[in-house]
């Protein structure tokens, strides 16, 4: 469930969670049981409150962890309004000063003289508001987007911090998609006996009828849907085992309670009639359909397909319909699309998955006149499933384009983060289900003509819902969907037609979403997915993570790193600080390194390798395990943050669910990689998702570039540097734009390997100490005349003696014989700031709206998810 909008006004009785029962959730052969010893309980993220679990739907709002400024301790969440923050001046230091002082907070509860307390979310989690106590309404709620239901969805926050949501419609909408489907919906979840029996389903807490308004009232579950994992980039393999793994619990759970015998013309009732019935309802409202559905022929994606009514008359009369019919209908979701799956972590998750919004909308004409839910072919579940994998995600996602007019179009879909993903699991779904072993043994019981049959039915199905699809549309105002769902559902029908035919095994459309050729930033996120997610037995794509801070913020650093653990890197990365070493150091891992005062960035980042020199050796590394250790280094030495900043440094921050500065710049981290051992250091105010794949790196001095922007153009500093690389010609690969061309500029980040770092620290042994930064001090230095270095110096805004700062890099210069090199990150690298306030406002408000800032959340969000219940390992 996706927030649409935020803080107004609703209200729902105050009611207590109803518990759910204890069921569990089969992955990989082990089931998760929900009692209440602690031994069986899941492990959960570090730091991970009750208050995350809302935090997604309140992007507005930004998530401070309370941090002890002495020890690093987390005991409170707090989400706080951005503006607060960003407008009013309030520091975060302030909010959280004044947090940590009080060990017990209640809704309205003054925390400084603007702001209060909204509610208290489970035992440790404040929703804070700006209003004063006299004025606090009595419940907040937030919007939510169902995939498009016609029900308004909110979720609400009442002040004693009960959460429900609230589903109510007053209309019948598209084929009775509205009140009617609202009270059949309700009806099943009240008679069902697998929701009575299982925790699969979301069970209501209570419905209301009044005039012509129907409600229901439902316990909120901390949660992401699975269409939103999927979307940033879950993985194929991730995606198909979640699905799998709940089809096989729904065969034994599910679909054989109350099973009966399915009437012969299922098929005709189920499908055909409802096409019939649904084409109908969108030709009377987009009257340019009308020619396309009487059209003989028509041309899409260069392939002839028979027309709507010579094709449908083919499969209704077509032998083969007989044999693959169903032998059994009885209890079914119904509506079994990704968006109805909701991916449930954190400390009162109960199971992995859990299924919402259950079909409400008649299939067969036979109940078209009642309310009672009726029951169904458990293929429909399977064809819904395959109908959001192969499009339907992507269309609801803006991804689709539509060209031609006529009777000849043409289809493509954008690429995005979830390309890759939603392509694995569409082409991998059958297999994977003729692999699950619950799944197989309900097909052995029901499918006399065995799993092929079932196939075919399926993609009967799938066609079938597109082609519906085509009216629901209209209900979610999204006319424009109309004729590609109509004209997609038209092709799979087609499809279906050669499949009974024998004519082909299936038709893909795997070309429709073919990559134009054109780099984009998708590639950046599926290097981070592929970093972030992989299995505990895959070998890391780094060994360590460091960052250098000022010593005094060692304890809020480390104490913010425990809230990430399990959502930016794996749960069972250690986090060490290098002033304590570690006989039993395990890789990968985490390092904070506590500084003094640096002169500059690369002073800083010389002093952090000492650091980590020391620690490493003091805890029994070897040297030659040292000299290959894959490090990223990011360096926040702190240079003072005014309001928005934690203890005067930018990278502590807060930020929007999933968007702190400091997850953004872990998360984006893990795109880049190694050829030999060495560090790539990068600095503490920005991040970058690259566009390309990034090159195997050949020297031991490599710098990332990006594509200049209109920013930098207006930026003197920025256009210095630009100058001041094509003076030096520093080489480029031949692959990569000619660095002569004004068209590239550094990104922040640095490799330096194994051999350079070395003889960097001995030279800083010696005395010398570097004032500017790494780019300036070691790779321009060794290019440009003094002149031309000093006049660089003063536009980068780096203070102290000139004269000095050039001569220690000249020492620093003359230990490193590597000539330097410059690695594209591509032609359409996304870079974002956050050192200034104004560039932090602008981050903020990026992120509810920001694909790539999106994408990044909801993979740390599947990781939580993942690590929480083992999926996959």
């Amino acid at each position: 469930m996706a927030v649409d909008s935020e803080s107004k006004l609703a209200s729902a009785p105050v009611v207590g969670k109803p518990q759910q029962s204890n069921q569990g959730f089969k992955v990989n052969g082990v089931r998760s049981v929900n009692t209440k010893s602690s031994i069986d309980t899941p492990v959960v993220s570090g730091g991970y409150s009750e208050i995350d679990g809302i935090a997604d739907k309140f992007r507005r709002h930004l998530v401070i962890p309370i941090i002890s400024k002495s020890t690093g301790a987390s005991s409170w969440t707090a989400l706080v309004p951005g503006s607060i923050i960003t407008e009013s001046g309030i520091s975060v230091d302030t909010i959280n000063d004044s947090i940590s002082e009080k060990q017990d907070w209640r809704a309205g509860d003054v925390v400084t003289d603007t702001v209060t307390v909204r509610a208290v979310i489970g035992p440790r989690g404040l929703l804070l508001s700006s209003q004063q106590p006299d004025k606090l309404q009595k419940n907040t709620s937030v919007h939510l987007d169902e995939s498009g239901s016609s029900a308004n969805v909110s979720l609400v926050v009442q002040s004693d911090g009960t959460l429900e949501v609230h589903k109510t419609c007053s209309h019948d909408g598209i084929d009775e998609n509205g009140r009617p489907w609202l009270e059949r919906q309700n009806r099943f979840l009240e008679t069902s006996i697998a929701v009575q029996e299982t925790d699969i389903f979301v069970k209501p807490l209570r419905f209301t009828a009044e005039g012509e308004t129907f409600s229901i009232d439902f316990p909120y579950l901390a949660s992401q849907t699975l269409a939103q994992l999927a979307m940033a980039g879950m993985g194929g393999s991730l995606l198909l085992d979640t699905t799998s793994e709940l089809l096989g619990e729904m065969a034994q759970n599910v679909w054989p309670k109350t099973a009966t015998e399915a009437p012969r013309d299922f098929i005709e009732k189920a499908h055909f009639d409802r096409i019939d019935r649904r084409v109908a309802i969108a030709r009377a409202a987009v009257p340019e359909l009308g020619a396309i559905i009487d059209s003989s022929e028509i041309v899409l994606n260069g392939r002839t397909l028979l027309g709507f009514h010579s094709v449908m008359e083919q499969l209704r009369s077509h032998p083969a319909i007989d044999t693959i019919s169903p032998t059994l209908i009885g209890e079914i979701h119904g509506d079994l699309n990704l968006h109805n799956i909701l991916c449930c972590v954190g400390p009162s998750a109960k199971r992995p998955v859990a299924l919402i919004d259950p079909r409400g909308v008649h299939l067969l004409s036979d109940f078209a006149k009642t309310r009672d839910f009726e029951p169904g072919d458990y293929a429909y579940e399977l064809s819904k499933l395959k109908f959001s994998l192969s499009a339907f995600s992507e269309i609801r996602h803006g991804f689709l384009e539509l060209q031609g007019q006529g009777t000849d179009f043409k289809i493509s879909f954008k690429h995005h983060s979830g390309s890759e993903t939603m392509r694995q699991a569409d082409a991998g779904f059958f297999d994977a289900l003729s692999t699950n072993a619950e799944f197989m043994k309900w097909i052995e019981m029901v499918e006399p003509a065995g799993f092929g049959a079932l196939r075919k039915r399926v993609l009967l199905g799938e066609a079938a819902n597109f082609v519906a699809d085509a009216a629901c549309a209209l209900g979610r105002d999204t006319v424009h969907e109309v004729i590609p769902l109509f004209l997609i559902g038209l092709d799979k029908l087609n499809s279906v037609l050669a499949i009974l035919n024998d004519t082909i095994s299936e038709h893909k459309l795997d070309d429709w979403f073919a990559r134009s050729g054109e780099q984009d930033t998708a590639t950046g996120i599926l290097a981070v997915q592929q970093s972030l997610l992989r299995g505990r037995a895959a070998a890391p794509l780094w060994d360590v993570l460091e960052i250098a801070v000022p010593s005094e913020q060692v304890a809020a650093m480390q104490g913010l790193l425990e809230t990430l653990r399990g959502k930016c890197f794996p749960l069972h990365t250690n986090i060490y600080t290098s002033s304590t070493p570690n006989s039993k150091l395990e890789f990968p891992c985490l390092v904070i390194h506590g500084l003094q005062k640096a002169h500059g960035p690369t002073d800083a980042i010389l002093s952090g390798v000492t650091h980590a020199n020391a620690f490493f050796e003091a805890s029994g590394v070897s040297d030659s395990v040292k000299s290959a250790l894959r490090i990223i280094s990011v360096q926040a030495t702190g240079d003072g943050s005014g309001s928005f900043g934690r203890q005067g440094s930018k990278l502590l921050a807060p930020g929007p669910w999933g968007a702190s500065p400091l997850e953004l710049v872990l998360l984006t981290a893990q795109q880049l990689r190694f050829a030999k051992g060495g560090r790539w250091i990068l600095d503490g105010t920005s991040f970058f998702v690259l566009s390309r794949k990034l090159e195997p790196l050949t020297s031991d001095v490599c710098v990332l570039t990006c594509p200049l922007t209109a920013e930098d153009i207006s930026n003197p500093a920025q256009m210095a540097m630009r100058e001041a690389l094509a003076k030096c010609r520093v080489q480029a690969k031949p692959t990569q734009s000619s660095p002569e061309k004004p068209s590239i500029m550094p990104s922040g980040a640095v490799f330096l390997s194994t051999e350079v770092t070395t003889a960097l620290t001995q030279s800083a042994k010696q005395g010398t100490q570097a004032r500017g930064d790494v780019l300036t001090d070691i790779i321009l230095a060794a290019k440009l005349d003094k002149g031309s270095w000093i006049r660089l110096y003063g536009a980068m805004g780096w203070a102290g003696d000139v004269d000095a700062a050039w001569s220690a890099a000249q020492k620093l210069v003359s230990v490193v014989a590597a000539e330097a090199e410059l690695v594209s990150g591509g032609d359409k690298v996304a870079m974002y700031s956050f050192g200034s306030l104004e560039e932090y406002k602008s981050l903020v408000e990026r992120a509810k709206s920001d694909p790539d800032m999106n994408s990044l959340a909801f993979l740390a969000a599947t990781l939580a998810w993942r690590e929480q219940w083992a999926i996959g390992e």
